[in-house]
């Protein structure tokens, strides 16, 4: 009884799938590392706090040598 009816035809694939199905094909499996998913700094902004902490360690340098400066300075001369 149900051979005489002709098959029903599928649906074609629609764009998206017929662009999926194509990707799987040509692209390679990539490894993803947990690193990769982190979000990476914005390279000013590192710059920035590096130029601030030199700037930090800068400064902390010079009033140790202005410390001992005066240091020297409140020192009585001995002859």
């Amino acid at each position: 009884m149900n051979e005489n009816k002709p098959r029903k035809n599928p649906e074609p694939p629609n764009g998206i799938e017929l662009i999926m199905s194509d990707l799987e094909k040509t692209t390679e499996p990539t490894e993803i590392k947990a690193t990769d998913l982190l979000e990476k700094p914005d390279l000013e902004e590192v710059e920035q706090a590096i130029d601030e902490r030199a700037k930090k360690e800068e400064t902390q340098q010079l009033a140790e040598e202005l410390n001992e400066l005066l240091d020297r300075a409140e020192k009585p001369k001995s002859r």
